[in-house]
């Protein structure tokens, strides 16, 4: 991997996981940045989510998904990494030396009906020093030039500032994806 700043993706065997990956990598490779994918083994199991990791798991399967998926998008500027932790405070905490975290819709937890699975609501109610792009299940490489995108942009105060950058936000993904772009504030309370 390069002295760059990765993408941060975080992997979990599911096919959110999946999808998630495969959209870090494109935008990896739109920043030139390399990808640096991340399984966290939630020893604990977290709320609402899957069961606790049993003693076989040590993560390789999910690394081995990855490392195929890697391979078929044909990305080799890549690393991977099991580590044991919570989800969500792991990669938040990762996240502060990369240009971006990126994670699925939900992952492998039993309530498909949640808008949000766990680690990605944990992670949007943290926040991030860095953007945070939660990835949609239904993203599709081959349809994504005619997917919208929605930006949140919170915690900036109502300042003239604040609204540049919303602005900025909008004209950047706009460039770079050429999908229609809508910039959501969130004013602090």
């Amino acid at each position: 991997m390069s002295a760059e700043l990765p993408v941060l993706v975080g992997i979990d065997g599911s096919r959110d996981g999946l999808i998630a990956l495969t959209w870090a990598t494109a935008y990896a490779e739109l920043h030139q940045a390399p990808l640096h994918a991340v399984y966290v083994l939630d020893d604990e199991g977290e709320v609402g989510g899957g069961p606790p990791p049993t003693e076989a798991d040590d993560g390789s399967e999910v690394l081995d998904d990855a490392l195929q998926e890697l391979g078929r998008l044909g990305f080799r500027d890549a690393s991977l990494e099991v580590r044991h932790g919570h989800p969500a405070q792991a990669l938040l905490e990762l996240s502060e030396r990369s240009i971006a975290l990126v994670v699925g819709r939900r992952g492998m937890g039993g309530f498909a009906e949640l808008v949000l699975g766990s680690t990605s609501q944990t992670c949007t109610a943290l926040a991030t020093k860095v953007p945070l792009i939660v990835v949609p299940d239904t993203w599709n490489p081959a349809t994504a030039a005619h997917q919208r995108i929605v930006v949140g942009v919170g915690g900036l105060g109502r300042t003239a500032f604040s609204e540049l950058r919303m602005g900025s936000v909008a004209r950047g993904l706009l460039h770079h994806s050429y999908c229609p772009v809508a910039v959501v504030h969130h004013p602090e309370p």
